[in-house]
């Protein structure tokens, strides 16, 4: 039975091992197309490639001065995927714990292998310290993640976590245990085939959890651009109408209104006519650098087109939403070399949708420009 459980139990870890291997090369790949070698990415793949070379060393014995390397090599995986997780959520890595925890694994594990201490308790430090930083990891994961990603933040930290019990329990049972008592890794078993297949399956799930942080991060920062104007950086015309739908969800769930400024700027093809397109875009930039400095907390302004922009103000009444729209008006004409016109309408969540409210401020502001240009006039006033 023992031998011939031999060939199947090494033919296991040599299945995860390449998986492993395969996880180390795919973050490898990415890190490189990405050109950022200490981001995330690169921090997965000396996870996966320190793994895969500690699941081969744990062949050895656990009383094997030759396995205790092993352990060393899971401490630099568990702080290598520590620290990719706080590059993820740009957040500063302790370098000098880090430094601190590998030097005290290296010195409880050269004690070992020099014969100063028993081989098991120089493994039982840093298994110990493996634990500790798991469990850094899992209250990273929760602390920064539940927010936006809060399923995946408890599935990796309770992940994290079973990792942290498991080598606890690993760092005790070296401490306390004679040496031939302890279990041997490499001996055939059914327990040691199970274990194996069920590590096999969880270190895919965490590979594709890892996955999931990195993608869902790249596909947000595409969302951003799709949402943003690149010439001034506001709001392009998407991403205003997905937050006036919002907001004006929110003003028909609670029963509140909205002010909307359409603005104008007057003149504008004459300026890119007398001064040149380059004078158009400067004042576009400048205009949008004026409007974010007015902007209270939850309003959003957005560049609808040309020279047209729309500030959403949330929860505002009309003398408020008027009373910007006047200093807008006269900050732009006295800082710059242009005027605009406004257009103010109030929102009435309950009588109309989103898109008419739209059309009252835009009428408002043809009403402005017709009058005389570099004025405020108010929907219905």
């Amino acid at each position: 039975m023992d031998v011939a459980m031999q060939p199947a139990g090494a033919l296991l870890v040599g299945l995860m091992a390449a998986q492993f291997l395969v996880h180390a090369a795919g973050w490898a790949m990415t890190a490189l197309m990405q050109r950022r070698a200490d981001g995330p990415e690169g921090h997965f793949s000396l996870f996966w490639l320190a793994l895969a070379a500690a699941l081969a060393l744990q062949l050895a014995p656990e009383s094997s001065p030759a396995g205790a390397l092993a352990e060393g090599l899971l401490l630099l995986a568990a702080l290598a995927v520590h620290r990719g997780l706080l590059r993820f959520y740009r957040q500063e890595a302790p370098d000098r714990v880090y430094a601190a925890a590998l030097a005290l694994a290296v010195l409880a594990l050269g004690a070992a292998a020099a014969g100063l201490v028993p081989v098991p308790a120089g493994r039982a430090v840093a298994s110990l310290l493996v634990a500790l930083t798991a469990l850094a990891g899992a209250a990273t994961c929760w602390v920064n993640g539940r927010a936006r990603t809060r399923t995946l933040s408890i599935a990796a930290g309770a992940a994290m976590v079973a990792v942290a019990i498991g080598m606890g329990a690993r760092a005790l049972l070296l401490a306390t245990q004679p040496a031939h008592a302890l279990p041997d890794l490499a001996g055939a078993s059914l327990l040691n085939a199970a274990f194996s297949i069920a590590l096999f399956f969880l270190a895919g799930l965490f590979n594709l959890a890892q996955i999931r942080l990195v993608l869902g991060r790249v596909l947000q920062h595409l969302m951003a651009q799709t949402q943003r104007d690149a010439l001034t950086g506001v709001a392009n015309r998407r991403g205003f109408m997905m937050a006036l739908d919002a907001a004006h969800r929110r003003a028909v769930r609670d029963g509140t209104r909205y002010g909307l400024l359409m603005i104008d700027i007057d003149h504008f093809k004459r300026i890119n006519d007398s001064r040149g397109h380059a004078a158009g875009d400067e004042a576009l930039r400048g205009l949008a650098i004026q409007l974010q400095h007015t902007l209270r907390t939850g309003d959003t302004v957005g560049r609808l087109g040309g020279e047209e922009f729309c500030l959403l103000l949330p929860g505002c009444d009309i003398a408020g939403a008027h009373g910007l729209a006047e200093r807008v008006c006269r900050k732009v004409a006295g800082a710059n070399s242009i005027t605009v016109s406004i257009g103010v309408a109030l929102a009435d969540a309950a009588a109309e949708n989103a898109e008419q409210a739209l059309a009252r401020a835009d009428a408002a502001l043809y009403r402005a420009k017709n009058e005389g240009r570099n004025r405020v006039i108010v929907s219905g006033g």
